[in-house]
């Protein structure tokens, strides 16, 4: 039988694609380069013992949701984190402590060792209270050589953090943003959309060399048995036996809180108070929070700030773009200069309140644990119209210091001056408005865009260019 095939039609050879992409292609990339900009380079601290899949899920989303809202919070916290971190090493260095490095102090910031006394407290420590210890000799050499000064591969084990997602994510990355160049030499627009996703990279991209040696998805701990109650812990620091906690026995050891920790913490109660949230109020803490905000020096705001005005500057490159609307362009160019305006003028009244009124948060924090005992003392021997100006004095007294601090258990470090508090309030609250509209733009603006948007780069004429 002959092997014959009758061709009925003209055969194709090797086919370009389309000069074209589809407005899901578009959405579908920005979207899957987004999420992995914000998955892979988040690291949350070590949860409860037998804490579920889910448990852990649920905090890395709590932080991605952080990050959504504005990439400049996590890189505030990062930031912080790294410096709190760097400031561990160089204590144990100067105590002659071989060993310990920037991993070692990022597991012990994540709650990785964790103490237990003689009397059944037990709670995550962190750098600092675990160098105390070691200071007062409540931790002895056997201990800290065997226990704590480990060997940086014994860490690593522990770490599970998938080099393939992050091989993956920089692929991703990096043909994401050497295609938004290639569109700008062929003179071929962007959408807003590709826009925000470029200001991720650049956050994830800062996150990424400050987490460089944070581990990832660590779930053992180290326990530390302590043989020495609380009382005898107090006795050597010289605390009262009568000294009340709010989240560690070694809360006097912490130092002050910052600003815009509070502020942070201030805007998650009155969330709480609408039953949107619930803390965990448990005593002492079982976990180390995933948004604490270390200090930051005045360097390190420098950093975040000039990170954050090149983030969210970039959408004002979309200043002449097409928009569905000319209520859109103009919204947009509104709300993208009230984000550089929040970023630049929040930075700026946080580095005023440091260097002119340092001490201005703590004689507050003060006023508020003093106030608690003072304003329910009342004379009986007052005239009634006395009386009655007590009463109202007694009465606003009582409603600026419940507005002054809102946390469930009346920690009197989470008190925040009002007029500190307002104005902090107002930027907070244009830049979340703000960031929401450009988020929603990005997606709504699709049913109008410029039709270059759809046309593809011709990369055999931007080749030779490079």
């Amino acid at each position: 039988m002959s092997n014959i095939t009758v061709q009925t039609a003209a055969l194709q050879g090797w086919t370009n694609s389309p000069d074209s992409r589809g407005s899901i292609d578009i959405v579908s990339s920005c979207i899957s380069t987004i999420f992995l900009c914000i998955w892979s380079v988040l690291c949350v601290n070590i949860g409860l013992p037998g804490e579920s899949a889910s448990a852990k899920v649920y905090q890395k989303l709590k932080l991605a949701v952080l990050t959504i809202l504005g990439p400049d919070f996590l890189l505030l916290l990062v930031v912080g984190q790294w410096e709190s971190a760097r400031k561990s090493c160089c204590k144990f260095k100067e105590r002659g402590i071989i060993g310990w490095s920037m991993r070692h102090a990022f597991y012990a910031d994540m709650g990785g060792f964790v103490a237990r006394t003689r009397d059944g407290v037990t709670w995550p420590l962190d750098a600092n209270q675990l160098c105390y210890l070691i200071d007062e000799e409540w931790i002895k050499e056997p201990m800290v050589s065997s226990q704590i000064a480990l060997d940086k591969t014994d860490i690593d084990d522990r770490n599970k953090q998938n080099t393939l997602v992050r091989v993956f994510t920089i692929a991703q990355i990096s043909w994401f943003l050497v295609n938004c160049i290639a569109r700008g030499f062929q003179r071929l627009p962007v959408t807003t959309l590709e826009l925000t996703t470029v200001g991720f990279i650049a956050t994830t991209i800062g996150v990424s060399i400050f987490w460089s040696d944070k581990p990832a998805d660590i779930e053992t701990q180290i326990m530390i048995d302590i043989d020495a109650t609380i009382p005898d812990i107090y006795a050597r620091a010289g605390q009262d036996d009568t000294h009340y906690w709010y989240d560690t026995p070694l809360d006097f050891l912490s130092p002050e809180k910052t600003y815009y920790e509070v502020a942070w913490r201030y805007c998650l109660n009155i969330l709480s108070a609408m039953l949107m949230l619930h803390g965990d109020q448990q005593r002492p803490i079982r976990r180390r929070r995933d948004d604490n905000y270390p200090a930051v020096s005045h360097a390190g705001m420098v950093i975040v700030g000039l990170a954050g005005l090149f983030s969210w500057g970039s959408n004002l490159v979309a200043w002449n773009f097409e928009f569905p609307t000319i209520l859109e362009r103009q919204t947009w160019r509104a709300c993208s200069l009230i984000l550089v305006a929040a970023i630049g003028v929040g930075t700026l009244y946080h580095e005023i309140l440091l260097v002119f009124f340092p001490e201005a948060k703590k004689k507050a924090c003060n006023r508020f644990a003093a106030s608690k005992r003072s304003i329910a003392v009342y004379d009986s021997k007052l005239v009634p119209t006395e009386e009655f100006v007590e009463r109202l004095d007694r009465g606003v007294k009582r409603l600026v210091l419940r507005l002054s601090n809102l946390s469930p258990n009346g920690d009197p470090s989470l008190t925040i001056q009002l007029r500190v508090l307002l104005p902090a309030l107002f930027c907070g609250s244009a830049y979340t408005i703000a960031r929401t509209y450009l988020l929603v733009e990005d997606l709504i603006a699709f049913r109008g865009q410029d039709p270059d948007i759809y046309r593809t780069v011709n990369w055999v004429a931007f080749l030779p260019d490079v």
